[in-house]
């Protein structure tokens, strides 16, 4: 499952390529991806311009000049793909196999063209993924349920802290990838953080020392700049 270095990749790559393109038309291939229905998907779309492309937790948020957002979910399998018509200039999300080969394929559910040619599409191997489009407010209760973006200015060594402290009783794993603790983390990057610091992540979080616990942060940090730096492992 993309996670956040994977998700943060696509976000900056789809950022460079998105931005003021206008959508000339939606085409849902699958109508269990999309929210609301794909005719009333479709209707909210058409004429939008995507004004930028942010990015929190493990979701996409396209910032549509109508005031709409849509909130993205790569889930399992889901992947990203631009292309100017002839070439793709940006992918990203979990690696299919031949994937981006004869586009539109299989996989693809969604495809967004532009007015000036260029399309974005939504593949998806396992469909579990899905884009909605909600309002301000729906969004803002969306995006309240997750914790802190472990790479903000404002998660800092006393933050983290803090977490553990209110949470002694988890495993360090389990606690690590639950999104309304810490915004992002998943399987991969959770076993990199505990194989940094050198913690076995099956250990209860209250066993931990006062150095365990500042090397888990700067874990945190590290393994997931990095991932980035590097564009993830799945992007």
């Amino acid at each position: 499952m993309p996670e956040l270095p994977e998700v943060e990749t696509i976000k900056r790559d789809l950022n460079r390529y998105l931005r003021s393109k206008k959508i000339k038309t939606v085409e849902v291939k699958l109508a269990k991806i999309v929210k609301p229905s794909p005719p009333q998907f479709q209707k909210l779309l058409v004429d939008q311009q995507i004004e930028e492309v942010n990015r929190r937790a493990k979701l996409l948020i396209f910032r549509l000049s109508g005031g709409f957002f849509i909130l993205t979910h790569l889930k399992m399998s889901g992947q990203m793909i631009f292309t100017d018509g002839q070439k793709v200039l940006a992918k990203g999300g979990h690696l299919i196999k031949d994937g981006d080969k004869d586009l539109p394929n299989q996989y693809t559910h969604v495809i967004f063209e532009f007015a000036d040619g260029s399309h974005l599409l939504y593949n998806d191997l396992r469909q579990f993924g899905w884009l909605k489009i909600v309002d301000q407010q729906t969004l803002q209760k969306e995006l309240v349920k997750y914790g802190p973006e472990p790479l903000e200015p404002a998660f800092t060594q006393k933050v983290f802290a803090q977490l553990l402290e209110k949470n002694p009783r988890p495993k360090i794993k389990p606690f690590l990838v639950k999104q309304e603790k810490i915004a992002g983390i998943g399987n991969i990057y959770a076993d990199e953080i505990c194989f940094y610091a050198r913690i076995n992540p099956a250990r209860v979080i209250k066993t931990l020392t006062i150095k365990e616990r500042k090397d888990l942060f700067l874990g945190i940090k590290h393994i997931l700049e990095q991932a980035i730096a590097k564009r993830g492992t799945s992007a």
